[in-house]
C-alpha cells in the first residue's frame, strides 16, 4: 500500500475495521475522494468516489469502504 500515490491528494491515515488504510482527498479538483485499504504485503483494494463535493464523496468512500472491509482475509 506504500505504493499507491494519488495524484494532489491530501492524504490522511483511515484504519476501516482491522485494515490499515488511507483516504485521499483530491485536492486538485473537488468532489473527489479514495479510500485505499491494505489487504495484504502486497494486495489492496481501493474506493473512488466522485460526488458534487470533497466531504460527500470522502463520506460514500468511507461507507462503501466498511461495507467490503469484512470481505477480504
Amino acid at each position: 500500500m506504500h505504493e499507491l500515490k494519488p495524484g494532489a491528494a491530501k492524504i490522511t491515515e483511515a484504519r476501516v475495521g482491522k485494515h490499515d488504510g488511507r483516504q485521499a482527498e483530491k485536492t486538485n479538483r473537488d468532489g473527489r475522494c479514495q479510500v485505499d485499504l491494505a489487504i495484504g504485503d502486497t494486495s489492496s483494494a481501493s474506493v473512488g468516489v466522485e460526488a458534487n463535493a470533497t466531504p460527500k464523496a470522502c463520506d460514500v468512500a468511507r461507507k462503501v469502504a466498511e461495507t467490503i472491509e469484512p470481505k477480504p482475509p
